[in-house]
């Protein structure tokens, strides 16, 4: 969703056991451009993910998970050495085999509803053009994203089909978020 104008961005529709980051790597080389920003939620992070963006040219803004038991290490490292940013180089291993070097900033927000601190990273690495007062906004715009679900769930009623075939439900799915879209651009 295009969190400026409310419109939807892309979509995909998949089944109970399909991958979200597999589905998000889908749309980042399909239906995303260069210069795109994604703003990501804690369930995408990841360097397979973070590396996806960087070989098509394009950003993240993603939020890490920093609970103390779900934290990988070098986020530990961050909310340990009290920065409020910090750039680092981790390593990745593609498919092939091959390991590669991209370069990360992690920006430290706020605390969130459970006490935990809001820690952010990205590729958007230029401290003059990004700062992190800017990114952190940035990021918050994400809650419109949320919004839209809620609306789609509850007013919608996207879980309760009327059809009963793949085809009907993938009509109701898309003719939805037509709708959301059409009104996004009527508020506009």
């Amino acid at each position: 969703m295009n969190v400026f104008t409310g419109q939807c961005k892309a979509a995909r529709v998949a089944n109970h056991v399909a991958s979200e980051r597999e589905q998000l790597r889908s749309m980042v080389e399909l239906d995303f451009a260069p210069g795109d920003i994604a703003i990501l939620d804690r369930g995408f992070h990841g360097d397979s993910v973070f590396l996806c963006f960087e070989d098509h040219r394009q950003f993240y803004l993603c939020r890490m998970r920093s609970a103390e038991q779900r934290r990988d290490a070098k986020i530990h490292e961050f909310l340990c050495s009290g920065k409020k940013e910090q750039t680092l180089s981790i390593e990745v291993a593609r498919a092939t085999g091959k390991v590669v070097q991209i370069p990360i900033r992690l920006l430290l927000g706020p605390k969130d509803s459970e006490g935990k601190h809001v820690v952010l990273a990205t590729n958007l690495l230029d401290l003059k053009t990004y700062s992190r007062k800017s990114l952190l906004e940035l990021y918050c715009t994400r809650w419109r994203v949320e919004t839209m679900y809620g609306r789609v769930k509850t007013l919608l009623q996207l879980e309760n089909f009327h059809a009963r075939t793949y085809n009907g439900v993938m009509q109701e799915i898309f003719a939805n978020l037509l709708l959301i879209s059409l009104t996004a651009l009527v508020i506009l």
